[in-house]
């Protein structure tokens, strides 16, 4: 997943150093912390063991006794089998479960130390990569006669041609008037809120012609009762939004999206009003060491976090670095 955070600061690889996870190589022993796991490994060895009895009275774990369905790509369990639970003991006498304490260890990623066990991670890790700009490339506007910086997206990179064996269709150039990095005070963060405004009016009004005025009922309440197939289902053959995507895909490429906005059930006044709020305004800031957000099970940035953030940039410096990060995680 990606997201994108604002870092306040000049040394961009220092603010997001203490945030990393430990899957991208090593990091600094300062940001990291042990963890004794050693009652949760002796659980985890005593625990009684789901096992599965084959047809010929064979004994199996999980993996055994399931196969990949041709039909629906999904494991299914193999034709006769049957799930038997069973103590840890029993399971042992098979060849199930854990053999040793130091095989339940590795099931949790802990490493022994004399008698006990213990885990080592970052646990306060937010990202596994990041990239000045990348999806989120100029999306600070610059005022009339300011100057940023925009990286160069990785895709244009020469490495990537090596590594891809494939060249850019045509030579890449950074959009005039914007950038990924600047100072503060050279962001026109009244012309981000007066485009985004602008753009949100022309795409409300758009939807209103595709649906002819015609209501939806939202995602949140389809999902609410059913579950997975059924509800993407159940919401994509609604009339309104069969004809928000056909309508999409007479947009250019670069303007249309997999993601229908419930919000525009609203009126046209605050679906606009809420896009000017968010104008600029990232799922996470770092600033003074330290990592703020918004609720990232939220599909949308809040109007809580855009009051946040503002009362955020309203205090910082106006001669500070501001950088645009592509984070994923």
């Amino acid at each position: 997943m990606h997201f994108s955070v604002i870092v306040f600061g000049n040394d961009i690889d220092q603010a997001l150093a203490p945030f990393q996870a430990t899957n991208m190589g090593p990091i600094a022993e300062e940001w990291m912390e042990k963890i004794d796991l050693t009652e949760e490994v002796r659980e985890a060895f005593h625990a009684r063991q789901l096992c599965f009895q084959l047809s010929d009275g064979r004994l199996v774990d999980w993996r055994q006794a399931h196969h990949c369905d041709p039909t629906t790509g999904r494991m299914v369990l193999v034709h006769g089998a049957i799930a038997v639970e069973m103590t840890a003991d029993e399971a042992r006498t098979h060849h199930l479960g854990f053999a040793t304490l130091d095989d339940a260890a590795d099931s949790l990623g802990a490493q022994r130390e004399a008698d006990k066990f213990f885990i080592e991670d970052n646990f306060n890790s937010q990202w596994d990569w990041w990239v000045i700009g990348g999806r989120y490339g100029s999306a600070l506007r610059l005022l009339p006669g300011r100057r940023g910086y925009t990286e160069t997206p990785l895709e244009f990179r020469p490495e990537y041609s090596k590594i891809f064996n494939r060249r850019p269709s045509a030579p890449w150039q950074p959009k005039p008037g914007y950038c990924d990095q600047t100072r503060k005070m050279d962001v026109d963060w009244m012309g981000m809120r007066a485009e985004a405004g602008a753009k949100a009016g022309a795409r409300w009004d758009r939807v209103q012609i595709w649906t002819k005025g015609e209501q939806w009922s939202p995602w949140a309440g389809i999902s609410a009762k059913f579950i997975g197939d059924l509800a993407r289902e159940h919401y994509a053959s609604q009339p309104a939004i069969k004809a928000i995507s056909e309508g999409q895909q007479t947009l250019p490429p670069e303007q249309r999206t997999f993601l229908i906005d419930d919000a525009l059930l609203g009126t046209r006044e605050d679906y606009v009003s809420a896009a000017e709020l968010s104008a600029g305004v990232p799922h996470a800031v770092v600033i003074n060491h330290e990592w703020l957000s918004c609720d990232m099970s939220d599909q949308e940035i809040g109007a809580d976090w855009n009051k946040r953030f503002h009362e955020i940039l309203d205090q910082v410096p106006d001669e500070f670095l501001i950088t645009m990060i592509d984070c994923h995680v």
